[in-house]
């Protein structure tokens, strides 16, 4: 930046992501949210970019446990109970029904 100081252009740094969640411009515009977790613990997510003056955005979830609901998807994409309990026994994905 100390470069570009003289220079009449729109230069900006690359930041990483944490570097850009807790730069000054995502404090200020309210761009991470608190998020109630699976666990009670809170997650930190991207909040809605949209502000209104008359409404704010609720964040009420961020979601299931991983694996609540893995069986479910991996029946609902046709495998048979066999080979399900063969993705499970391989490790290929966790199950938390």
């Amino acid at each position: 930046m100390e470069k570009f100081k003289s220079v009449d252009a729109c230069v900006e740094p690359v930041l990483s992501v944490s570097g850009a969640a807790e730069g000054e411009h995502a404090k200020h515009r309210g761009l991470i949210a608190d998020v109630p977790g699976p666990d009670g613990n809170t997650i930190k997510h991207i909040a809605c970019p949209l502000k209104f003056s008359g409404c704010s955005a609720e964040y009420r979830w961020a979601g299931g446990a991983l694996g609540r609901d893995s069986r479910a998807t991996i029946r609902g994409l046709g495998f048979s109970e066999q080979e399900i309990e063969a993705f499970l026994t391989e490790g290929v994905f966790v199950n938390h029904d």
